[in-house]
């Protein structure tokens, strides 16, 4: 009927559509294309642990840890016991400490 909302089988449709060409994106190494495109699934869903989890990897790939953070915060609000977004935020601060370990040897040395 008019005026109701798209049915579910619908938006599934979309949401699995998004999370193919996420995922196609982040095979290819495309990271600012799967992080738009996983906004838009969170736009759709934003109770979708997969779209907060593969937005969060592209941030990490982008060296963007706040925002991935912020990512594996929504994942973990959505459901604390996901082991992907758990994972990944145990690994976060190593991963920070990693650039700043390689920003500091690619610097040139000071006199």
């Amino acid at each position: 009927p008019d005026g109701q909302p798209e049915s579910a089988p619908g938006i599934n449709t979309i949401l699995q559509d998004d999370q193919q060409e996420a995922i196609a994106h982040a095979l290819e190494g495309r990271w600012e294309e799967a992080i738009e495109v996983n906004l838009t699934g969170i736009e759709f869903d934003d109770a979708n642990v997969g779209c907060h989890n593969r937005l969060a990897k592209a941030y990490l790939e982008l060296s963007r840890y706040r925002d991935a953070r912020a990512s594996l915060k929504a994942a973990l609000a959505i459901d604390p016991n996901d082991r992907v977004a758990t994972r990944q935020m145990a690994r976060l601060p190593i991963r920070q400490l990693l650039v700043v370990v390689r920003e500091t040897r690619r610097s040139p040395e000071q006199a």
